[in-house]
């Protein structure tokens, strides 16, 4: 009932205020027109868009995943990129903390160490569970487990909506 509730919140909002509208659904979660637009520029192709818009997908999927499987970040590894960026920027930790970029680099920082988290998790999940006697590629088995999880979620992309 709520989540019917928030779709048609959503889909009232997104007819009243004209240009932004559904563009995609990945399970529960809306990608819109505007979020789409965000990373995109006018002159882009409809496949480079479509693109665009299937890393937006994996990024709400690992982003549920993050939540469903209570990933954390590595706080050593977030402090250790930290102190890296600061010593890019010729400044001490101190100096970098007092800056106006700092609680934006923290955040980038903190999902992607969430990020390499879950790509760890997975990787051993799915060499342990699925007797994976010679790993060597990595990026492979996650980007196979991100097509399992794709094919078993809903997923809708509106390519009619892509200018």
């Amino acid at each position: 009932m709520t989540k019917t509730i928030i779709f048609l919140v959503v889909v009232f909002s997104a007819s009243v205020f004209g240009s932004n509208s559904i563009i995609a659904i990945v399970g529960d979660k809306i990608i819109s027109t505007n979020q789409l637009d965000f990373y995109t520029s006018p002159n882009m192709t409809k496949k480079d868009k479509l693109g665009i818009l299937n890393k937006i997908i994996d990024e709400n999927i690992e982003n549920q995943k993050i939540i469903q499987f209570d990933i954390k970040p590595n706080t050593d590894l977030i402090k250790s990129k930290l102190i890296q960026v600061a010593k890019t920027k010729s400044l001490s930790i101190e100096e970098f903390v007092a800056t106006a970029d700092y609680k934006l680099t923290l955040e980038k920082i903190k999902y992607q160490v969430t990020k390499l988290a879950l790509k760890q998790f997975i990787i051993e999940e799915e060499i342990k569970n699925n007797n994976i006697a010679n790993a060597a590629d990595y990026e492979k088995i996650y980007s196979d487990w991100l097509e399992k999880v794709k094919q078993k979620i809903f997923i809708e992309i509106y390519e009619e909506k892509l200018k």
